[in-house]
């Protein structure tokens, strides 16, 4: 470890293969606590005298993730936000003398689910039977909404989660109830945010296979019943449809329905233009977000500033050129789309019933005798 004092023995570095597999490769944990009975330090893992890691700490050189585990400041701050939050699960799953069964945020990070919100500082431990009693320093324990219907899936390290298609509708409860409280009024909406993780989960299937289906997603909204939000999840699970290219196309998507707008098509290719992320055929009006990215949504907010241009014409389409920080501000968007000429749905069917003419017959003033 380079942030040892010349003075102290090299750590020792065990030549086993059982490390968890959580987090970027490369990022060695560092170990000062008591041996560990379960499991021997892995190749990603190094054991060090607890005097030198907590001078080496006060240096600023390393990180604490829990007590008697830290990783080198430089590793930590060269990792996203979705791998420091794998790194956390990663240290509690290394000391933990109990099962991890994870819920909430942790279960979607170690799904790959994107996420709007930043990444939570505590580890989501989910409240099944046979848990250890109260909290583990470092976490939050969340309630089963499958109320343990739903299938547990090993992950790593005796680290267990819901199945892909649980982990992503609670990521889409735990995501739209966040921006109810939260209620930004020029950010994206609850639709919006629970969109995301919906989309992705289905997405994955698609181009890796190892996505879930919307009979899944269906299967595990039916376990949970009809509790608070169940026609909120109804609505997001029918939505959904996997064809976003990115995290940030589901948000455009989900404000776009925000704003009343009809239903886009997503991700279609337009002659001239190539592939764009959303499109209104029938006014002709498209969108396109520059620097578009899948890593955007899970480093919590980290967008790249890129130019914004004006509408574009061809081929007789208006095209909406927009940065992921106008998807992200949502107002922004909102106003780019209305300026390119779309309307809301309620606007757009009461033009439609101004051409089509007045209710009563055209003979005569409205209520007059014949």
């Amino acid at each position: 470890m380079p942030s040892h004092p010349s003075s102290s023995p090299s750590p020792s570095r065990s030549s086993s293969s059982s490390g968890l597999g959580l987090g970027p490769p490369g990022v060695v944990l560092i170990l000062s606590g008591p041996p560990s009975t379960h499991s021997a330090a892995g190749d990603d893992e190094e054991r060090a005298e607890a005097e030198n890691v907590a001078r080496a700490e006060a240096r600023g050189e390393l990180v604490r993730l829990r007590a008697g585990v830290h990783v080198e400041r430089r590793a930590w701050e060269a990792v996203s936000a979705l791998e420091r939050h794998l790194l956390r699960i990663r240290a509690l799953a290394r000391v933990s003398t109990t099962p991890v069964v994870l819920g909430g945020a942790s279960a979607a990070a170690v799904h790959g689910l994107p996420r709007i919100a930043p990444w939570p500082a505590l580890v989501t431990l989910l409240d099944v039977p046979g848990a250890a009693p109260g909290r583990r320093a470092g976490t939050r324990v969340v309630r089963d909404p499958a109320q343990g219907r739903s299938r547990l899936v090993p992950i790593a390290g005796g680290v267990r989660a819901p199945c892909l298609a649980a982990a992503a509708l609670a990521a889409s409860h735990d995501a739209a109830m966040q921006a109810v409280r939260g209620a930004a009024p020029r950010g994206p909406g609850w639709y919006a945010h629970g969109l995301v993780p919906l989309d992705a989960a289905l997405g994955a299937g698609r181009t890796t296979g190892s996505g879930c289906t919307r009979a899944e997603l269906e299967r595990e909204r039916v376990l949970r019943g009809t509790g608070p939000g169940s026609r909120r999840a109804e609505a997001l699970v029918a939505s959904a449809d996997g064809a976003a290219a990115s995290a940030v196309e589901s948000i455009a998507r989900g404000i776009a329905h925000e704003s009343g707008l009809a239903r886009p098509e997503v991700g279609p290719h337009v002659p001239g233009h190539g592939r764009l992320a959303l499109a209104w055929p029938r006014e002709r009006v498209a969108l396109r977000v520059r620097g578009s990215s899948v890593r955007v949504a899970p480093g919590g907010g980290e967008v790249a500033d890129g130019p914004v241009g004006p509408a574009s014409a061809g081929g007789g389409w208006c095209v909406v050129e927009a940065a992921e920080r106008d998807v992200l501000g949502a107002g922004r968007l909102r106003a780019l789309l209305l300026h390119a000429g779309l309307e809301p749905g309620r606007r757009t069917a009461h033009a439609s019933a101004r051409e089509a003419g007045p209710p009563w017959s055209t003979t005569g003033r409205p209520g007059a005798r014949r």
